[in-house]
């Protein structure tokens, strides 16, 4: 299985817990996500799932990328992709999907975490927004997975 996680792109400033969820993409962040999107398309990257979290801005960034790797169709929402959420909870979720290649649009500090569950290892780059980590396994578990290629849209 390929696993692409995603972290959201660039948001609007954070103005506390209650509204959290409600933050949206900046016009930078949206940028960001586009040039993502075309690059992922450009690589031949074939997602047969897209997944984010309930959150505004992670919406916002799947619908994003839908648009430039097969549109809309692609989309469902995952409360499991919450900031808070717990790395063995989205394994679990994504596992019983049995699709080859499924996005994930989420946050951190949720996305590090799955990053360093499923690789294994401490030495990781640093999730800024609009991060992508492609890595593949052939079981989702805990240290099984390779970290195929990790790139932010300026790269």
């Amino acid at each position: 299985m390929r696993l692409i996680i995603v972290r959201h792109g660039e948001a609007e400033a954070f103005l506390g817990a209650a509204a959290d969820a409600a933050r949206q993409l900046t016009p930078q962040g949206r940028n960001d996500v586009k040039r993502l999107g075309e690059r992922l398309a450009a690589a031949g990257i074939d997602v047969q799932r897209i997944i984010a979290s309930p959150f505004v801005r992670a919406q916002q960034t799947a619908a994003l990328l839908a648009a430039k790797l097969g549109g809309n169709d692609l989309l469902t929402t995952a409360a499991e992709l919450q900031p808070d959420g717990k790395p063995a909870d989205v394994i679990h979720l994504t596992d019983a999907m049995a699709l080859d290649t499924v996005l994930l649009a989420s946050h951190q500090p949720l996305v590090g975490r799955l990053l360093h569950l499923l690789v294994g290892t401490d030495d990781l780059p640093m999730f800024t927004p609009a991060c992508c980590a492609i890595v593949e396994a052939e079981v989702l578990a805990a240290g099984c997975a390779q970290l195929v290629s990790f790139f932010s849209p300026d790269d």
